[in-house]
């Protein structure tokens, strides 16, 4: 089943914690598995916008899933092609996106 999804915040990037305050009632970051899903048997960015997401070509997209200190992350490379699914500390600037519930 396709999610929804939007991109959301207009100042750019933010941490883990702020990305996790940002989404409208009814919405909420993606989760690992929501982002392995929507990433399964594809590679490249424009495949990601064709089921809706809202997918620019070198940007960090957060979870809203974590480690004890990382957040998950998706990936999309400068060249437009999906590197996966990362961590990286919580305090890093990423852009945001929420699906909804």
């Amino acid at each position: 089943m396709t999610k929804d999804y939007v991109a959301r915040g207009t100042d750019g990037k933010y941490n883990w914690a702020t990305a996790n305050t940002i989404c409208p009632i009814g919405w909420t970051l993606p989760s690992k598995a929501n982002f392995e899903e929507l990433i399964s048997g594809l590679t490249t960015a424009a495949e990601l916008v064709a089921k809706g997401f809202p997918s620019e070509a070198d940007k960090q997209w957060w979870s809203g899933q974590s480690s004890n200190v990382d957040g998950y992350y998706l990936r999309i490379n400068s060249e437009g092609g999906i590197s996966g699914i990362g961590q990286d500390e919580k305090n890093s600037s990423k852009f945001v996106c929420c699906v909804k519930e």
